[in-house]
């Protein structure tokens, strides 16, 4: 099966961003639908929210989000 995939890794500055402390991946049948659950997740995940908008997770640890999709499977 073909599936989009939005993969979000989240860097820490307490590993001084050498690898991904989290990675989340939303798979969806279409682009739209992955995106869908990305956003949804989003609203559940204030970690993942507050990395990917303000680099910055309650105030006090600093984090990057690298977003990478696309799709998979054939």
């Amino acid at each position: 099966m073909r599936l989009y995939i939005i993969r979000v890794d989240i860097y820490e500055e307490a590993s001084d961003y050498a690898y991904p402390i989290v990675t989340h991946l939303f798979q969806g049948r279409t682009r739209e639908e992955a995106k869908g659950y990305h956003e949804a997740h989003r609203r559940s995940d204030s970690f993942l929210r507050q990395c990917e908008d303000r680099g910055m997770f309650q105030g006090g640890v600093r984090c990057r989000a690298r977003t990478s999709q696309g799709w998979k499977g054939g």
